[in-house]
């Protein structure tokens, strides 16, 4: 399962793939025919996890028995991409906050790992004739959230590493907070697309009493969230 080359590298990638099928795939697979894609045949999805670093093999050891589950998964590091079609890597644009890399930091931290930052992605492995309009619907519609995420098309992507000391930035937090109020709003009109939401919503008037019920009360709130407010 481990490879890779030592701590020659200052940055190292854990490319983490399912041994079965991916229901993540079969989704997109289903979903493809809606945007009158057609012709794609077969797309596999691997995590991708980045570490900076002097990582050596026991550090790639200790990472492994942290992310990958070795009866379902298996993971090559610094591999090279496979043979496709199409190969397209997402990650998410700097600022955007990411608990699962700022959980691994913290761990390295308190295990004295050498590693100085973390960041995550996606790789997709795609067989099909795409048309490259095709192909940039496909990665903005299913793939990627072009709010939030970037990618690149048959080269490998590169990580952006937040350093752990750097003021996060929480313009780019807000906006994927107000994207998936709007996709939850899309959800409960039953609409695919925004022109389908102007269609499909209605606004609907409510009385002060029933905006209140709506809302959890009676209660006394002794912090705030950030990202919502009941008034």
């Amino acid at each position: 399962m481990a490879g890779g080359v030592g701590s020659i590298l200052s940055s190292h990638q854990i490319c983490v793939t399912s041994q079965n099928d991916d229901p993540r795939a079969l989704s997109i697979l289903r979903a493809a025919p809606d945007l009158g894609i057609t012709s794609l045949r077969h797309i596999s999805i691997s995590d991708l996890v980045f570490f900076r670093g002097e990582i050596n093999q026991a550090t790639q050891s200790i990472i492994e028995d942290l992310l990958v589950d070795p009866l379902l998964q298996h993971a090559d590091w610094n591999s090279a991409s496979p043979t496709a079609d199409f190969i397209v890597e997402t990650s998410l644009h700097s600022g955007v906050t990411d608990s699962t890399t700022n959980e691994l930091e913290r761990l390295a931290k308190r295990m004295h790992l050498p590693i100085t930052g973390v960041a995550s992605g996606k790789r997709y492995t795609i067989s099909g004739n795409l048309a490259q309009t095709q192909l940039q619907q496909l990665i903005s519609q299913l793939l990627a959230n072009p709010i939030i995420e970037r990618w690149s098309i048959n080269a490998p992507i590169t990580p952006t590493f937040i350093d752990a000391d750097a003021t996060t930035n929480t313009h780019v937090e807000y906006v994927q907070i107000t994207a998936n109020r709007l996709r939850s709003g899309m959800g409960y009109a039953g609409a695919a697309t925004l022109p389908e939401l102007h269609q499909r919503a209605r606004f609907m008037r409510v009385t002060t009493a029933g905006r209140e019920e709506s809302h959890p009360h009676d209660v006394t709130i002794t912090h705030e969230a950030p990202n919502y407010h009941s008034s």
